[in-house]
């Protein structure tokens, strides 16, 4: 419930008198998390950037591919974030996100980077080629 006080006003007779009332000031913020990825996003924890740890799962369902979220009524403050996909493994981290009372922060989960390669290998002679070995430049 909101309410509005003023005290000592003076009214007189045949005068005319407005009082504008003002939507609070807002005292918390808010996360929108866009999903950029193909994975749906099925946990998001938030902690306070002080904290050793996570806290509680913030998600009530997902978020999926192309979707978005917005955690709201974050009190202000520096936070990190952390974004867990389906697939278990699969993880964001944000830090030292500044929370603004009355303002909308932005996150963008984005694909994440390939952690594998492809080789393309072409064959312009006539012998046949029957093996191929790839090891790592540092490996033996």
């Amino acid at each position: 419930m909101t309410t509005w006080e003023t005290l000592a006003v003076a009214i007189t007779t045949g005068g005319t008198y407005s009082w504008t009332l003002l939507p609070p000031a807002p005292t918390t913020g808010d996360l929108e998390i866009t999903n950029s990825s193909s994975l749906t996003i099925t946990e998001l924890y938030v902690a306070l950037s002080s904290a050793r740890t996570w806290g509680p799962d913030q998600l009530a369902g997902t978020i999926a591919p192309s979707g978005t979220f917005t955690l709201i009524d974050i009190a202000p403050g520096t936070y990190d974030f952390q974004a867990v996909a389906s697939d278990g493994t699969t993880a964001w981290e944000v830090f030292d996100v500044v929370i603004t009372a009355g303002e909308i922060s932005s996150w963008a989960l984005l694909p994440p980077a390939p952690t594998t390669g492809d080789l393309l290998v072409n064959k312009d002679h006539c012998v046949a080629i029957t093996e191929l070995y790839v090891a790592p430049s540092s490996g033996t």
